[in-house]
């Protein structure tokens, strides 16, 4: 049956002042459970969730840590009842949402419910929370909520922390600790903290290698990851899993392989990402759950110590040469660097033509198929210095000549000299989102470079770029005013390393490219944390067996878009 009215009338009466007896939820290490969004969008229900519940009981999931259960969008009523809470939708959720809540604790799990700053949820279907932050988290902890993940579509993004301090102030103010995770492009390393004890690192994570890397790399170029570490209560989320299925909406419907799973669970949990499933999990391939259960990868992820690892080398390799395309990534700036030079074509192409591989020029990846678009350097399309063959299959709905054509927004510029780099697509409609007619510019989260429409951010650096050098002759690189970052080519063997309680140090050797590569980690260079240790005992953690004892290096063969990830302990 509904919760009766007068229940949560009283709820309301409490929302009328913040209690003095609130408490903030601690969480020693990063969450682990599953939430409804990848799998089921707004099909959700009452049943579905406890089968849910069930199924991880059943798998050992629970036993291993996965506890919290989040509830995302589409479990409300379409409005607020007659007192002003939020309520569930009295169809698919026929009892109740503290009947779910109760149901779930009693099975030993953590249960998070979804809101949003705004009027509406991002789905449309349910009340948002902005302006009733008070009466919403009362009614949260009513529910029996531990966690609330608080959304940000359709917002005023410089208002941010206003908005989520608000909420934060009134789950405080409750007498139920509940966790307060959020999503926002303009919080601060200062700000973050006060208003949030998770806060996730971008924009959501799609079923595909491609955006995996995005995600993973924003995550860690963010200065926000310097927060991270035991104590702190602060954590970055790198979203929701695609490990055994999940996203199947436009624009992510591809799967990764179980190399790219397996390489995505290890990058997230040597992140301390939060390690939240998105699969559904009543129908768990053998192989997602082998990866999903790797007891020895999720206690990296749950290390007492909590440092996420770091970026420690990176190298190309020689075989990807004469790749066919290659990922630009945003990287201190080096003037030696041939990678970072660029000339900007002066015969009415529109492009941008690399000085360090001769015969590429940067573009748009899937131009048509994905958001935001990212940027990329491929054979030049009708480039005579082209060394290239230029056959390469261009994008899907896009040409070759359509997604390398730039021209620099004169009419943007900044006091320093810094101006827009709109993409000016020939032949096809530009479809950026936002102010229609606003174009599509260059723009930047973390390191990575992508287009998305001119002027959406409230910080307008994030679109500014300055040109070092002469544009067609000779060349120079293409400055991030927002970053002083510099344009230029991704690695594609890398070697993240971090300390673990212990003194221990777990490293993943990941392979971006295309072909197994070997990935070599120096052992001296690992002094920070092993301290004299010239040996070390070395333990592959998805074969589960130890290596052997190495002295001065350790070299592993890695797959393409895979990861070897071990543990290294100091040995005599």
């Amino acid at each position: 049956m509904a919760w009766p009215e007068s229940a949560l009338a009283v709820v309301g009466l409490l929302a009328v002042a913040e209690q003095a007896s609130g408490k903030i939820a601690h969480v020693a290490t990063p969450v682990m459970g599953f939430s409804t969004w990848n799998s089921f969008g707004g099909s959700i229900s009452e049943g579905l969730i406890l089968e849910v519940a069930g199924n991880m009981t059943l798998h050992g999931l629970k036993a291993l840590g996965y506890t919290y259960i989040n509830i995302d969008d589409a479990w409300g009523a379409s409005s607020r009842n007659a007192s002003g809470n939020i309520v569930g939708d009295p169809k698919t959720f026929p009892h109740g949402m503290k009947y779910l809540g109760d149901r779930l604790h009693e099975q030993g799990y953590l249960y998070g419910l979804y809101t949003a700053r705004n009027l509406r949820t991002c789905g449309g279907t349910m009340p948002g929370s902005l302006g009733n932050e008070v009466i919403d988290a009362d009614t949260f902890a009513y529910y029996g909520a531990d966690f609330v993940k608080n959304d940000d579509c359709g917002v005023v993004y410089a208002n941010a922390v206003k908005d989520y301090g608000a909420m934060q102030r009134a789950i405080t103010a409750v007498d139920r600790p509940m966790l307060h995770n959020v999503k926002a492009p303009d919080l601060t390393p200062l700000t973050a903290p006060v208003v949030c004890q998770i806060k996730r690192v971008g924009k959501d994570l799609k079923n595909d290698w491609e955006d995996l890397v995005r995600v993973f790399d924003t995550g860690m170029s963010d200065p926000f990851l310097d927060l991270v570490t035991r104590g702190s209560n602060f954590w970055m989320d790198f979203d929701m899993m695609e490990i055994g299925g999940g996203e199947t909406r436009p624009g992510g419907t591809a799967t990764l392989t179980s190399v790219e799973q397996r390489a995505h669970f290890s990058l997230w949990a040597a992140a301390k990402s939060p390690l939240v499933m998105g699969n559904d999990p009543r129908h768990v391939p053998a192989g997602a759950l082998a990866i999903l259960t790797n007891a020895e990868v999720i206690a990296v992820n749950q290390d007492a110590l909590g440092a996420p690892v770091r970026l420690h080398s990176r190298m190309h390799a020689a075989d990807t040469a004469t790749a066919a395309e290659w990922k630009l990534v945003l990287q201190d700036c080096d003037s030696a660097d041939a990678l970072q030079q660029w000339t900007l074509a002066g015969d009415g192409s529109g492009q941008i033509r690399s000085g360090g591989r001769p015969g590429y020029c940067a573009g748009v990846f899937q131009c048509i198929s994905r958001w935001p678009w990212w940027i990329s350097a491929s054979a030049c399309s009708n480039d005579p210095t082209s060394s290239g063959s230029g056959t390469t299959a261009a994008p899907t709905g896009c040409s070759a000549a359509a997604e390398q054509h730039w021209q620099w927004n004169t009419t943007a510029a900044d006091a320093d000299g810094s101006l827009m780099l709109e993409w000016k697509p020939t032949g096809m409609k530009t479809k950026c989102w936002g102010t229609p007619g606003s174009g599509c510019c260059l723009s930047v989260e973390g390191t990575n470079p992508e287009v998305d429409s001119c002027g959406w951010p409230a910080n307008a650096s994030q679109q500014q770029w300055e040109f070092t050098g002469s544009q067609q002759t000779g060349g120079g690189s293409i400055k991030s005013r927002m970053s002083g970052q510099c344009l230029g080519f991704a690695g594609d063997l890398e070697v993240y390393v971090g300390p673990l309680s212990g003194g221990n140090v777990t490293a993943v050797l990941f392979n971006r490219s295309p072909v197994a590569a070997n990935i070599t980690v120096s052992i001296p260079s690992l002094a920070a944390i092993l301290g004299t240790a010239s040996r070390v005992l070395v333990r592959d953690l998805w074969a589960h067996k130890d290596l052997g004892v190495f002295e001065g290096s350790f070299t592993a063969e890695v797959e393409s878009h895979g990861v070897v990830h071990v543990n290294m302990a100091p040995h005599q």
